[in-house]
């Protein structure tokens, strides 16, 4: 079985994979580098988001190529992760969230460009992303047994926002966003969310939430503890896909469907 993993801020590497190698994939989107390795005797294809020492910043991460050399690579499935601000100021720091809905109203990527793969027209088996979640639903339940096996506390049926970056939100934005219900936001995932579907790859996203957002309290998270908490993240994200790896067996897509007419 081959697995895809995407890590964010605070989740530069992954030690646990073994015999690595790095390795480019050319696609017509641009070249993707992602490590090839093994986790629990299943193949892992893993790309860290923002590279070394958090070179790339979310406008400038090239989505599609990364995407599409997952899909080249012929990974079964992709777990993806985000260090958060909450946006619920009754939920707690330091938690994990477990996704089953999303927030990415303009469709866009950082550069302006529709968010899609389907650039061309004519083109072969293009068609209309449908979904009534957009997150893997066996994926899902596999994170939530590993939680659960880790007694990690966390928030599930939550829901993901996705803001185009880099600059963080002002007050007035994120109070929009909370009086929505929604539960926590970043600013790198909707794309990857987007785009699988369209590529036919199941996905799940996990979160991990670090600081409030703009406003959500009276006093902002201190950098102590924002810190503290992206520290946290590394380990507990790390160990909750390698439990999930361990547990993964065969997932089909059920993250919706295209509809191609």
């Amino acid at each position: 079985m081959k697995i895809g993993i995407i890590s964010g801020s605070g989740f530069y590497e992954y030690p646990e994979l073994e015999n690595i190698d790095k390795i480019k994939i050319k696609t017509r989107f641009g070249t993707a580098d992602l490590f090839k390795g093994t986790l629990k005797t299943k193949e892992i294809y893993y790309i860290n988001r923002h590279g070394d020492n958090h070179g790339i910043l979310s406008h400038q991460v090239n989505y599609r190529a990364n995407m599409c050399a997952l899909k080249d690579v012929g990974v079964d499935c992709i777990i993806g992760t985000s260090v958060m601000g909450v946006l619920q100021k009754e939920i707690p720091l330091g938690i994990i969230f477990v996704f089953n809905d999303l927030f990415f109203l303009d469709n866009r990527l950082p550069n302006g460009e529709t968010c899609t793969v389907f650039n061309e027209i004519d083109e072969k088996d293009k068609g209309h992303l449908i979904f009534s979640t957009p997150f893997s639903n066996t994926l899902q339940n596999v994170i939530l047994n590993s939680i659960k096996a880790l007694n990690y506390e966390y928030y599930d049926k939550a829901v993901y926002a996705h803001v185009n970056g880099p600059r963080f939100n002002g007050k007035t934005e994120i109070k929009v966003l909370s009086s929505l219900g929604l539960t926590a936001l970043s600013q790198t995932a909707g794309p990857e969310i987007v785009l699988a579907g369209e590529l036919e790859i199941p996905y799940q996203l996990i979160g991990f939430g670090v600081d409030y957002a703009n406003g959500v309290m009276e006093e902002p998270t201190s950098a102590q503890e924002l810190n503290e908490n992206i520290c946290k993240s590394n380990a507990m994200l790390r160990n909750l896909i390698t439990d999930a790896v361990e547990k993964l067996e065969g997932v089909a897509f059920d993250n919706g469907f295209v509809y191609r007419f």
